[in-house]
């Protein structure tokens, strides 16, 4: 079972890159569909500050135009498309936090 220390929610892309700031978690899922910032910008905002952030994107289409740019740039460690199954989420948690792996820069 994977331990967790606290978890945070943000409302929007803003909120998610003024609390990456503060609290530098050791994981960020991202949803990239957000009002006021899109996932997207936050991502990339988050990957500029901290090369070394480890990102996971949740969305709904891999074939978006956020989507898309995002897997173009390398701005997160792993993609996955909703719904998302709890057991494989904790299986890339794992994966993404007990590695040095670089970024993923598949084109799905």
């Amino acid at each position: 079972m994977i331990g967790y220390r606290s978890v945070e929610k943000a409302e929007n892309g803003l909120e998610a890159l003024e609390k990456y700031e503060v609290l530098k978690p050791e994981l960020v899922l991202m949803d990239l569909d957000m009002p006021v910032m899109d996932g997207y910008r936050a991502c990339r905002e988050i990957r500029r500050s901290d090369p070394d952030a480890k990102i996971i994107v949740i969305t709904g289409d891999l074939r978006s135009t956020l989507a898309r740019r995002t897997i173009k740039e390398g701005l997160a460690n792993k993609f996955l498309q909703k719904p998302v199954n709890t057991s494989s989420l904790v299986e890339i948690i794992k994966k993404v936090t007990t590695s040095a792996e670089t970024l993923e820069r598949s084109n799905h």
